[in-house]
């Protein structure tokens, strides 16, 4: 009967403190690369969101007249009621 306080090792999968060691260090890098590639990942898509915002279910409205010339042709200038010039070529 083993023990639960004792350690049983087998041959294939003894590790020096050393190799153990070097594991440890490279698991912590691995998981802060991740942990700063997410935070890095978060702060770009927050910041284009705010830069260049998108929705699903935007509309335009506007106001708008109906215009018609007395005299047949083309409309050559327009003066708007708000003070703006426009001209239609």
């Amino acid at each position: 009967m083993i023990d639960k306080d004792q350690v049983v090792q087998n041959n294939d999968d003894t590790h020096t403190d050393v190799e153990v060691g070097r594991l440890k260090r490279t698991g912590r890098l691995v998981g802060l690369c991740i942990v700063l590639v997410t935070i890095v990942v978060v702060l770009l898509v927050a910041y284009r969101m705010t830069v260049n915002p998108r929705t699903e279910d935007a509309s335009v409205g506007a106001h708008y007249i109906g215009m018609a010339p007395e005299v047949e042709g083309r409309i050559n200038v327009l003066h708007a009621t708000d003070g703006v010039r426009r001209i239609l070529k």
